[in-house]
């Protein structure tokens, strides 16, 4: 059942980790400096 290498499940992990932290602050918008 495991047609794809461990690295690809890895990477995408990682892609989608840094787009929800990119994404975050515009859920919570943070008082500007």
């Amino acid at each position: 059942m495991n047609r794809y290498p461990f690295w690809k499940y890895a990477l995408i992990a990682v892609a989608v980790a840094i787009g929800f932290l990119y994404t975050l602050p515009n859920f919570f918008p943070e008082d500007p400096a």
